[in-house]
């Protein structure tokens, strides 16, 4: 027994140490002003190293530093959080894995997926939280990217063909003489520096040094930069290149760096909490390179600003032309790699303006730093993907191949759901394009459609409408919860809408009479139709009930759309019509709500519910052709 004991209280006592190790106290392991910063990366007692980096990679400002606060603005841009669960096991040199494997084996400290304004998966690990602020690392040059651009706009920087000596002349006798700011941006500077992460003597370990310790100073360290090659040669990852930019921008704007950031961006993006750089106390200059900390959710609200081309909300922070240069192969340098040992994984990327480009159809490209931090950026799939690690090596091949592996396997997979509907569309485009040619819609386009025709139209149309109406008081009672009963109602109010605009203006022009209407008999594809959407929202789920009514708001959307930017008949008896819609926004349109609120619904649905979705909509494309041609051909019952 008592031996039994002993076990146990040694145990106790392991398990405490261990504990202790991760996650340390504040103060207790690391003293900022006695460590070695070039030796710690090899003898593993710097901040930077495990299992230290696993704690202070988001307690930065329990290090005794300088902090240079960010601060947010005064209103926080929305991002909405999903209920259901998501998850995305992918393939990695011939295994099949989990995403919590990878979090657990890759050390993530916090992970974040947004699509659109929706947060789709949001994970902490090492007692991180979604307050926690992460470090940066090299992601801060990104951003720094961004400050440039508004600077130019702001007429603050004439040009990025402008030499940096004409804003830093204490760079003349210098390695950056000749080099412009766009040398800067694409990291061709030709400059003599090694930014070997692993090498105690390097110049970026000796940056590290500076930047902590305060001396030299920044300015110091620049000017006493030599040149290797000329400007413009080849494409050389160097962190001074954007410490450069950040001495360049506190001289144009007489701000320093941080409060340039606040005030031209932080501020605007909807952030929810301040953000800050640390340096040392003796240090004169903030870093530009390394050293920003945020929240993840902030984070991806920068990265959700530039994939939507400068714009959030309805804020212009900065010119989609300077987003386009800066992210695309438009601002891409085109220089090869220097001679000699580089690393592997930087060779299968491209680099633009401080942002790396990755090669594929869906133009990603992403922010970036050691030991794992990654804004990834898929803007054809509307996709945000924000990582905060701690790896044991600043940038092993293997960490950063798997983690675009994980990236991308996200994006498919989101891909699959939440753009369901719209690859539902293409694969019935066909279908549309049949619609929008039929005799009806040309006669209507080009004001030559006969007046019982349209007439018969607005008849039939106003039985479907009545319908059209039941389908969704079905799909209400049947709702899964709150915000899809409030989406259902306003679409019933939708179509209320519709018949007393478009269809009573009309009824009342065409001296339709309301025995007309109530007497009217409907067409058999009008019955068809109608019977197909009351059958279909009755004894099915309820994402497939609603996906079958999405042809009949999208049809008559991308006719209005389309029908607007043909060529338009003079004097048209029929433009009132085609103005009705195609007047929307495809964002605003009822249409796009539809097709939201149908991907919503996809991640958690059966691979069988999915196969009944898109029979649903394409026998509903069908029976839109149908319900044109039947009025059109005036198809009525036998007698």
């Amino acid at each position: 027994m008592q031996k039994q004991r002993l076990i146990l209280i040694t145990w106790m006592i392991v398990v405490f140490l261990c504990i202790s190790q991760v996650y340390p106290e504040e103060g207790k392991l690391i003293d900022i002003n006695k460590m070695d910063v070039a030796r710690a990366l090899l003898e593993k007692y710097s901040f930077l190293a495990q299992p230290y980096s696993l704690y202070y990679f988001h307690n930065m400002d329990k290090l005794g530093l300088h902090l240079d606060w960010v601060h947010k603005g005064e209103s926080v841009f929305p991002l909405q959080t999903t209920q259901k669960k998501f998850t995305a096991d992918y393939s990695f040199r011939g295994e099949r894995r989990t995403l919590d494997e990878y979090f657990k084996r890759t050390y993530v400290l916090g992970f974040l997926v947004l699509h659109d304004d929706e947060i789709l998966l949001e994970k902490y690990f090492h007692d991180a939280t979604p307050t926690s602020r992460f470090i940066s690392n090299s992601m801060i040059k990104s951003i720094v990217s961004i400050l440039i651009g508004i600077a130019i706009e702001d007429g603050k920087i004439k040009s990025t063909n402008d030499l940096v000596v004409q804003y830093l002349p204490y760079l003349e006798d210098s390695g950056f003489k000749n080099v412009s700011i766009k040398n800067l941006l694409q990291m061709d500077t030709g400059i003599q520096w090694n930014e070997n992460y692993l090498d105690p003597d390097s110049d970026f370990n000796s940056y590290m040094m500076a930047q902590l310790r305060g001396t030299p100073s920044f300015k110091e360290l620049a000017a006493s930069r030599k040149s290797m090659r000329p400007p413009g040669t080849c494409f050389e990852y160097q962190s001074i290149n954007t410490e450069v930019l950040g001495l360049l921008l506190e001289a144009v704007t007489n701000m320093p760096l941080n409060k340039y950031c606040e005030e031209k961006l932080w501020s605007k993006i909807g952030s929810d909490s301040d953000a800050f750089i640390y340096r040392g106390k003796k240090q004169p200059q903030i870093p530009a390179a390394v050293g920003f900390n945020a929240t993840l959710r902030d984070y991806a609200r920068f990265g959700l600003m530039v994939m939507r081309g400068g714009l959030l909300g309805n804020q212009r922070i900065v010119s989609e032309s300077w987003i386009r240069k800066s992210t695309t192969l438009d601002g891409a340098s085109d220089k090869p790699q220097p001679p000699g040992p580089d690393d592997a994984f930087s060779e299968n990327l491209g680099y633009a303006y401080q942002w790396w480009l990755l090669d594929g159809a869906d133009g990603v490209f992403m922010a970036m730093g050691i030991y794992g931090q990654t804004i990834y950026l898929n803007p054809s799939r509307h996709i945000v993907i924000v990582q905060a690690s701690a790896w044991p090596k600043p940038d092993p091949d293997e960490y950063w191949d798997e983690t675009l592996k994980v990236m991308n396997t996200i994006c498919d997979n989101v891909k699959s759901s939440a753009c369901f509907a719209e690859e539902t569309w293409k694969q019935n485009s066909a279908l549309y394009q049949k619609i929008l040619n039929m005799p009806f819609n040309q006669e209507l386009l080009n004001g030559e459609l006969d007046t019982d025709i349209f007439k018969r139209y607005i008849i039939q149309d106003y039985i479907f409408l009545q319908n059209y109406r039941k389908v969704y008081g079905i799909l209400l009672a049947k709702a899964p919860d709150e915000p899809a009963m409030q989406f259902i109602l306003q679409l019933i109010n939708g179509i209320d809408e519709e018949i007393n605009s478009i269809h009573s203006t009309y009824i009342a022009r065409f001296n339709i009479s309301r025995e007309d209407l109530l007497n009217a008999f409907p067409y058999p594809n009008t019955e068809f139709y109608s019977s197909f959407l009351i059958k279909t929202a009755t004894i099915e789920p309820f994402e497939v009930g609603l996906i079958a009514t999405l042809p009949c708001h999208w049809v008559y959307y991308q006719l209005g759309t389309d029908m607007k930017h043909l060529n338009k008949a003079e004097g048209n008896k029929y433009q009132e019509w085609i103005d009705g819609y195609g007047e929307e926004f495809w964002e605003s349109s009822d249409a796009k709500k539809v097709v939201d609120f149908v991907d919503k619904y996809m991640c958690e649905t059966t691979v069988e519910n999915r196969n009944k979705m898109k029979q649903a909509f394409a026998t509903a494309m069908k029976l839109e052709y149908m319900f044109w041609d039947g009025i059109y051909n005036e198809q009525r019952w036998i007698n």
